[in-house]
């Protein structure tokens, strides 16, 4: 069987690259331009950290 990817995501972002916050840079630039104005410090506190959050709402998997 054959199949024909059209393409592929790698998510590496702080994982095997230091891509220099770059997600939560941009996120900052978005939650801004709908009219908020957080700090990069203040997104980091809140996004970073994603696998904690999920674990205490989802539980350890």
């Amino acid at each position: 069987m054959s199949i024909n990817y059209k393409m592929v995501v790698f998510d590496m972002a702080g994982t095997t690259v230091n891509e220099d916050n770059l997600v939560y840079k941009t996120l900052k630039e978005e939650i801004n331009a709908a009219g908020f104005t957080l700090t990069l410090d203040q997104v980091l506190a809140h996004g970073a950290g994603k696998e904690t959050v999920n674990s205490k709402i989802f539980g350890e998997r």
